[in-house]
């Protein structure tokens, strides 16, 4: 089912997905980040290590949010805000969208979906460089994604809020983020601090991940152990 398709037709809410989903976690994901030096890191469990092979996919200093995409590139938004994806160990930019600058990336199923500086959600097509908006009021939102089949998204008052009715619901009012993934079958978030936070079930609660003592993050990105290895990342 496509992502066009999807958030015409979730429209119920069951709460208690995502706490059940945290007492049996998928353990075979790698966490990436993206710091504040947009550079790539891995999550090492208790401490972020700088990703250095290969040289300039982890070293080139252009990235704010990354998402794998249906191809199976590493795909970006640099702090250019255009779009980039991985080849050969290393970055290109394929046809980009005009009209509208982007500030971030999300997969969808089969879909490449961009977050425009309008705060909407739009499918990508990298071999045309066209971009078509979502149905719906999809504004507000600087990160989205899909989790257990529903879709979640970080307002710009950095509160987390779920699609329902083909509009952005509130769901954590009490939350204080700038991006949002899944790693591990497990809600994750960057906090306003730019640390990371895991969610525990219910508005307000997000646990301070370990290992954040000594970092700055702009987004994360959950992939498998397998995709990891195949961009060439050790």
């Amino acid at each position: 089912m496509t992502f066009l398709l999807m958030i015409l037709v979730l429209q119920l809410f069951n709460p208690t997905s995502i706490i059940e989903s945290l007492t049996n976690p998928i353990t075979n994901q790698i966490l990436l980040g993206v710091g504040a030096d947009y550079k790539l890191y891995t999550y090492m469990g208790n401490t972020w290590k700088p990703l250095k092979v290969p040289k300039d996919l982890a070293t080139n200093p252009i990235l704010l949010a990354l998402t794998l995409g249906p191809d199976g590139a590493l795909y970006s938004i640099g702090n250019d805000f255009n779009v980039y994806a991985s080849k050969d160990g290393g970055w290109m930019k394929p046809k980009q969208p005009t009209g509208i600058d982007m500030i971030g990336i999300t997969t969808e199923g089969k879909e490449i979906v961009l977050i425009g500086q309008d705060y909407k959600l739009h499918v990508y097509n990298p071999s045309a460089g066209t971009i078509e908006p979502l149905p719906g009021n999809t504004a507000s939102v600087i990160s989205a994604m899909s989790f257990q089949g529903d879709q979640f998204g970080v307002g710009k008052d950095n509160k987390l809020y779920k699609w329902l009715n083909n509009q952005w619901s509130i769901y954590d009012d009490k939350a204080k983020l700038i991006y949002i993934s899944a790693w591990n079958n497990q809600l994750m978030g960057v906090g306003t601090d730019k640390k990371l936070y895991t969610y525990g079930g219910s508005p307000g609660k997000w646990t301070a991940a370990a290992g954040n003592k000594d970092v700055q993050l702009l987004s994360i990105l959950g992939i498998n152990h397998s995709d990891y290895l195949k961009l060439g990342f050790n």
